[in-house]
């Protein structure tokens, strides 16, 4: 099983969409997922670039996108930092809200979307007229 963790540096916004492949089709359905738009590529140009491993499918599906896309330099850990920490942050979230709720890790698929938008919403920060003052 896989999944794609997605996070947004703007709006601080983390999400995990859990694919049934790593293939390009499945890649796309989560990009889409992520930008908001599960009707046409050309609704997605929400995303003004994409950063992430040199991963084929992710580097084709963004290309079908047409967002701008930047890799990690591999073997250099420190360039793919931030992915790599919101990955970890997904993974200890999920087995967390998992081991919370009493369930086995055949629902890891739930968990991560639920510990993603339980994160989101938490603070607050994803409302643009919050105001914590």
């Amino acid at each position: 099983h896989d999944a794609i963790v997605m996070f947004d540096l703007g709006t601080k916004w983390l999400d995990c969409m859990p694919v049934q492949s790593r293939s390009e089709e499945d890649t796309l359905n989560a990009y889409r997922d992520f930008a908001g738009s599960d009707s046409s590529i050309k609704d997605c140009s929400v995303v003004e670039e994409l950063y992430s491993d040199s991963a084929p499918e992710l580097i084709s599906a963004a290309k079908k996108m047409n967002w701008v896309h930047e890799t990690s330099t591999p073997g250099m850990p420190r360039t793919n930092a931030i992915a790599e920490s919101k990955v970890k942050l997904v993974l200890h979230g999920a087995r967390a809200s998992l081991l919370q709720a009493g369930l086995p890790a055949k629902y890891w698929p739930f968990a991560v979307r639920h510990f993603c938008m339980s994160r989101n919403i938490e603070d607050g920060t994803w409302f643009p007229v919050y105001d914590k003052t």
